[in-house]
């Protein structure tokens, strides 16, 4: 039998191999713990996020399904819009062709408060307003507006008549009165109320004259306020147009006289005056002696010292042939603020959702209709 013997230099070989197939230093091994709790933390916070994060995505997705619904159905109704009952930023009530089954078209309204949270609701008819989007942070309307124009109140009236006496003359004495350089005839009359003027723009004049003689004079009619308290002409003219006796007819007819610029408050009393200004012979103006004054309300003034004085006394029952034609100017002169015509072609909506993780919807309803907005309050359209 064979022994072996090994020297002491084998036996340390052998003590330091066995030393070096022992466990880990403490250094390794926090090392190893470190590295280890590093990746258990990773995962962890992995599996949250995947965790958490699914269930934020599967809120969003239900939330922005709700408002999916609730858009395409205010989509679907606007395109079918017939007439705009109302309208703003925050709210739109049309009407709507038969929803409910009675063959009656129905009244749809889409409103939201404007304060952040309140739902978005839609109401049918009379019945009770129900959520269509709940906590909404925004919800506006902009339109898109075809041929819109403003609506006007007009300035004036068409011309009217303001005052006038035509009475046939076979009924009356025709009472003729001469015109020259120092005989003057004039005519007042008062500017009646008319609802809601202020005044009245004096557009023509017309009068009932003739020549006299040689067709030389030259001839002015005027318009002048009256003196206080008299039917007399204060002397001021108006407004003013120059004529010939040569233009005249040898019988009385019908001569126009057309003005701008005179402008006359309402209720003020007035004059037409006819002086010679240049000549030797005058015309011949056609009056009516014993007019039915009071009827006409008119008053015929005569003067024979170039307007120095007039006759005959207040509240004579003559008048001159005429009529006097004007505008009244009205008070409101600006537009009304609502609109005279424009069809909807477009409502644009914008939705936003309240919370941290908003739902944002941009999108728009066509009008295949294209409702009137005529009457519509052009300070509540919101035009994009």
């Amino acid at each position: 039998m064979m022994r072996w013997r090994m020297g002491k230099g084998a036996v340390r070989c052998r003590t330091a191999a066995l030393r070096r197939r022992g466990g880990f230093t403490l250094i390794e091994l926090t090392a190893s713990m470190l590295v280890a709790g590093l990746c258990i933390g990773a995962t962890v916070s992995a599996l949250h996020v995947v965790t958490t994060g699914g269930a934020r995505l599967a809120q969003r997705s239900e939330a922005q399904a709700a408002v999916g619904i609730g858009v395409n159905r205010m989509i679907a109704e606007l395109s079918m819009a017939m007439t705009v009952v109302s309208i703003s930023s925050t709210g739109i009530s049309f009407t709507h062709p038969d929803v409910t089954g009675d063959s009656v078209d129905d009244q749809i309204t889409y409103a939201w408060s404007g304060t952040p949270g309140d739902p978005v609701t839609r109401k049918l008819n009379s019945n009770a307003a129900a959520a269509v989007i709940s906590g909404a942070a925004d919800f506006s309307l902009g339109v898109d507006v075809r041929n819109a124009a403003e609506e006007f109140q007009p300035d004036r009236t068409p011309e009217l008549t303001v005052a006038s006496h035509d009475i046939y003359p076979s009924i009356f004495v025709v009472d003729p009165k001469p015109v020259s350089n120092s005989e003057y005839v004039a005519e007042y009359f008062g500017v009646p109320n008319y609802p809601n003027s202020v005044a009245c723009r004096i557009t023509r004049v017309l009068i009932s004259i003739s020549a006299n003689g040689a067709r030389d004079r030259q001839l002015a009619l005027t318009i002048e306020r009256n003196q206080s308290g008299t039917y007399n002409p204060d002397g001021t003219a108006l407004g003013r147009v120059d004529f010939d006796e040569a233009d005249l007819p040898d019988a009385f007819q019908w001569r126009q006289f057309n003005f701008s610029g005179v402008e006359v408050p309402v209720g003020q009393g007035c004059t037409i005056v006819l002086r010679g200004i240049g000549g030797s012979q005058g015309a011949w103006v056609e009056t009516h002696l014993l007019s039915v004054g009071l009827l006409d309300g008119m008053t015929l003034r005569y003067s024979s010292n170039a307007g120095t004085t007039w006759s005959p006394a207040l509240l004579t029952i003559s008048d001159m042939r005429f009529f006097v034609f004007g505008e009244y100017v009205l008070n409101t002169s600006s537009g009304t603020g609502s609109l005279a015509s424009g069809t909807l072609e477009s409502v644009h909506l914008h939705v936003q959702t309240a919370g941290d993780d908003p739902v944002v919807v941009d999108t728009a309803a066509r009008c295949l209709n294209r409702p009137s907005l005529a009457g519509q309050s052009m300070a509540a359209v919101p035009t994009r």
